[in-house]
């Protein structure tokens, strides 16, 4: 099982800015947008999953 990635504050803030321009990202858009935090792109399509969840 993998280990869960802690998001950094600054991270979690770029994350949570886009999610209120755009709360479905495309797959070029979550690249671009793991590639600018240093993340996974598995992570920031899990974070706008469970964000979106949360929403709810």
């Amino acid at each position: 099982r993998k280990q869960r990635t802690l998001i950094k504050w600054p991270a979690k803030k770029a994350l949570e800015q886009y999610f209120l321009m755009q709360n479905k990202p495309s797959i070029i858009e979550i690249a671009g947008l793991a590639e600018s935090l240093q993340l996974d792109n598995k992570v920031v399509r899990v974070w706008f999953y469970n964000r979106r969840q949360k929403e709810k």
